[in-house]
Order: structure tokens, then C-alpha cells, then sequence
């Protein structure tokens, strides 16, 4: 295929494309989107979006990137296992169990979520079942992260650096002591790593006969 040549690319079929993934950049006035296929095989286009702006087309670009990537915003969390996406979708986290919404416990793991999670991106991953009964998606949630920091040029100039990363939601949740292990076969992928990290948070007390250091975390600081 001749990955150089450049094939019209509307905005409504743009919609349709179901798989793959799409890459794109912006030249002047007009927009070069890169689909490739489940195949691995490359076209570019250049993107007519006759009736909208160049914007407005961004934005349907961007959101469709991350459909494909399984990457969402998280408008809102629900309780400290549910989150709801922008697009109405719930997510429940796989493997986590977390206190009733309505008690002390279960407003404290919500409120830890969303410092972690509300307004961010998140990379969907999924097990064996992809959802519920009730259609809510089963997922291992990512957040998507930067680190700035400062690092000096080769002119000894100091400018920011931005490394990119993403951070395991269900990991962490379970690692900072705000929710039990709990598993639904098929989707078992992590229960070991869950369980040990559980035990490490209500458990892992360090006691030594000059005195005596609680490294309990989260729900569990106050389980003596």
C-alpha cells in the first residue's frame, strides 16, 4: 500500500470506523488523519469537514482517537468501585470492594477516588467478561498522568519536562486501604496481587521495643 497518498476522509465516516487506530496532524487549514486498520495496514487522509470548524472537527478527532484506545473521561464517580464516563457508560473497577456509599467508610473511599480519578482520563482495559448483568463495563482503569519537572538544556537553560504515564486505579485503591479484594471468576487476572496488596494495608503494623509505628493505611489506620 502506498501509505503516502492521501484519501478523502469525511467526518460522518470518520463516526463509523469501529477499529483500528487513527493518529492525525494538523497543517495550516487542513487536517492529515492516519487510520490504521486491524491489520496493521496505513491510509492517510485529509479530513473535509465541510459545515463545521476546523475546531469542531478536533474535537470529533480527539474523541474518536480515544474511543479506539478505550480512553475516557470520568465525569463523575459514583461510589468508590462505579465510575461513570462522559459518554453515560459505568464502569465497575474489577476486583474491588468497597464500603455502602451511605456509611462513614464507604463516603471516605469515594471522596479518595475522585481526588484520583474525576475529570481525568482513563485507559479502559478489560478481562475474560467485559460486562455485567446490570451492562455496566468491567475494567481495569488507568488514569492518565503527567510528571513535570525541571531539567537544564545543553545552553544550561532550565525548561519543564513532561513525561506521560498512567496509573493503576484498582491497584491503588486497594494499596492506600480503601477496599477489600473481592473475586468474580472468569475476570481473575490480578486477585493474587490484590489479596497481597490488602493484607500489606490492614495488616503491616511495625511494632519495636522503643515504639510503636501503625503503617496501616486508608479504612484500616484505625483497625488496631
Amino acid at each position: 500500500k502506498d501509505n503516502k497518498a492521501h484519501f478523502p476522509l469525511d467526518v460522518a465516516t470518520l463516526e463509523k470506523i469501529q477499529d483500528g487506530k487513527i493518529s492525525y496532524e494538523v497543517k495550516g487549514n487542513q487536517i492529515f488523519v492516519t487510520v490504521t486498520d486491524r491489520y496493521l495496514d496505513s491510509h492517510i487522509h485529509v479530513l473535509s469537514h465541510e459545515g463545521i470548524s476546523q475546531e469542531e472537527a478536533l474535537k470529533i478527532l480527539s474523541r474518536k482517537k480515544h474511543q479506539l484506545e478505550n480512553i475516557f473521561t470520568v465525569a463523575r464517580v459514583i461510589d468508590g468501585e462505579t465510575l461513570e464516563l462522559e459518554n453515560g457508560e459505568q464502569v465497575k473497577l474489577i476486583g474491588i470492594d468497597c464500603p455502602e456509599a451511605d456509611t462513614d467508610e464507604g463516603k471516605k473511599a469515594k471522596e479518595f477516588v475522585k481526588g484520583l480519578a474525576e475529570g481525568k482520563n482513563v485507559h479502559l482495559k478489560f478481562d475474560i467478561q467485559q460486562s455485567d448483568e446490570d451492562g455496566k463495563l468491567l475494567a481495569y482503569v488507568y488514569v492518565k498522568s503527567q510528571l513535570i519537572d525541571w531539567v537544564k538544556t545543553s545552553d544550561e537553560e532550565w525548561v519543564h519536562d513532561t513525561t506521560e504515564y498512567e496509573y493503576f486505579l484498582n491497584k491503588r485503591i486497594i494499596e492506600q486501604g480503601y477496599a477489600a479484594p473481592i473475586t468474580i471468576p472468569p475476570n481473575t487476572k490480578y486477585a493474587d496481587l490484590f489479596e497481597k496488596l490488602y493484607q500489606e494495608a490492614r495488616e503491616n503494623a511495625v511494632v519495636s521495643e522503643r515504639s510503636e509505628s501503625n503503617h496501616k493505611r486508608g479504612l484500616w489506620k484505625e483497625d488496631r
